[in-house]
């Protein structure tokens, strides 16, 4: 979003940003740095919890150079960001992005009926996802929830995924089957990448 915020400048278009952070120096520190961009902080509030984080572990010889890498992740006052809060300025934009739901458990729960919202004002959505840290762990053998129901896949106009989270959000084990998978259940359009050494 500050990308997008950058290249087309705010007289061109607005670029809305919320989100919740920490009332902490992390918080503070993402504040400040979004406050140097052209990005609008619609409602980005800091919460008194911890800002959200993940710290990454890598070991790039591990695996004859392949590489491997640990994520321990903090959700912190992401999990105090609740649906409701979407005000009225959300929903009738051009573009609505959903980005990382899954280290925000209530918007992430519920991101099928957001969807539905979007689209209702007409919107062109966009979902990028991220490594599901809760969903693995409550159910390391099924796919991973994309919103309360399949529906969300029909109601993305741009699915954004890595690999390994296609794979986990399908339920396979093998991308051509993931990208079945994506068509099927009729996402509009969808990136797929991966990563290589």
């Amino acid at each position: 979003m500050i990308c997008l915020a950058q290249l087309v400048g705010r007289t061109k278009c607005e670029v809305g940003y919320y989100g919740r952070a920490g009332n902490d120096i992390n918080g503070n520190y993402i504040i400040s740095s979004l406050g140097k961009t052209p990005v609008v902080l619609k409602d980005f509030k800091l919460l008194e919890n911890r800002t959200p984080s993940t710290l990454v572990l890598s070991d790039p010889s591990y695996d004859n150079g392949h590489g491997e890498r640990m994520f321990i992740n903090s959700i912190g006052a992401a999990g105090d960001y609740h649906p409701d809060e979407l005000d009225d300025d959300f929903f009738p934009s051009e573009i609505v992005a959903f980005g990382g739901t899954a280290l925000v458990p209530n918007i992430h729960d519920h991101l099928t009926d957001l969807l539905k919202k979007a689209k209702s004002h007409g919107c062109i959505t966009i979902v990028n996802t991220v490594f599901d840290f809760r969903n693995e762990k409550a159910n390391p053998d099924e796919k991973w929830p994309l919103g309360e129901n399949g529906e969300s896949y029909r109601l993305t106009d741009l699915l954004i995924t890595d690999k390994e989270e296609a794979l986990r959000l399908s339920g396979e084990s093998e991308i051509n089957d993931a990208v079945r998978f994506f068509l099927t259940n009729k996402v509009s359009s969808f990136i797929i990448t991966k990563r290589t050494l």
